[in-house]
């Protein structure tokens, strides 16, 4: 039993050693890195950027060269902007930092992680090139470098959503996901950088049949907690603004008093642009009201 427990101590402090040690390095590369502006800036490093195809994910290829005579050391920042050489194209914001080292005459192509910052524009085909830009405004670098932290583990088009919300105005609800416990910090960084109270509910936007960067609304997912005072028959519905109902969960359903967590998700493929509530009536009386808007 001592042999074994020496072993695990054994065991355990080489794997930190071996973490410290490749923290260590990791920080060493940093601090010998530049910005791949500067490098581009001074002659020390030619870029070419064309798109793949697409304007979220791995949506762009960079070739590299050093021309110098000497092995240079750089880092391509989260929350740099690649700026289309067609102004009716999409730029697309990087969202993952590389760190990277090229020898005397190196040649490399890579893929860049990145996402549309114009949402009104077209997006990119193989044929668009870009330029390497400058940084991005200062909310929307600490979203890229928040996403950069987070290895970008969020559904893609939840993170394109985060992006508009702040490049294009979109409102927070628009970052969606199914699982909005899984987005949640997203939402939280996002309506915190808009200076917005975080939603309660989630909107898919699809893009509608006409294409370009029209869409329309096709669910509405919401997670709340609610209190029922007393028991009673409760029903939960969908009103508009007018009254007119739109959707009933539950009709005449027994609840015992306490305390309850709600989710639900609904279609709402046709319904109309306008403010909507959410009303749970416990025995016809009102007990909770939430508004949305689509």
């Amino acid at each position: 039993m001592k042999l074994f427990r020496v072993t695990i101590l054994l065991i355990s402090a080489l794997l930190i050693l071996s973490f410290s040690i490749k923290t260590f390095a990791e920080e060493v590369e940093k601090s010998k890195s530049v910005s791949i502006h500067e490098l581009i800036s001074k002659g020390a490093l030619r870029v070419s950027v064309q798109g793949a195809g697409g304007h979220e994910g791995e949506c762009i290829l960079m070739y590299l060269e050093n021309p110098s005579a000497d092995t240079t050391f750089f880092r391509i920042e989260p929350g740099r902007v690649l700026s289309s050489l067609d102004t009716s194209i999409q730029d697309i914001l990087i969202t993952r930092e590389e760190m990277l080292s090229l020898a005397p005459g190196e040649q490399r192509m890579i893929d860049i992680y990145g996402f549309c910052g114009q949402a009104s524009n077209a997006s990119p085909d193989s044929a668009q090139v870009f330029r390497v830009g400058e940084m991005a405004d200062s909310m929307v670098v600490v979203l890229a470098e928040f996403l950069n932290e987070r290895d970008n583990n969020f559904p893609e088009d939840a993170i394109q959503h985060a992006v508009w919300c702040l490049t294009d105005d979109y409102d927070v609800d628009e970052i969606y996901s199914d699982d909005l416990a899984s987005i949640a910090d997203l939402r939280t960084l996002v309506a915190s950088l808009k200076g917005n109270e975080e939603q309660w509910f989630s909107i898919e936007n699809v893009p509608a049949s006409s294409g370009g960067y029209s869409y329309y609304t096709k669910t509405i997912t919401g997670k709340f907690e609610i209190f029922i005072p007393v028991d009673c028959m409760v029903d939960i519905i969908i009103i508009d603004e007018y009254g007119e109902k739109w959707d009933e969960f539950e009709k005449d359903v027994p609840y015992k008093d306490g305390t309850y967590q709600y989710s639900f998700k609904l279609t709402a493929t046709n319904w109309p642009q306008g403010k909507y509530f959410l009303c749970i009536l416990g025995d016809g009386n009102l007990l909770y009201k939430k508004a949305f808007e689509l």
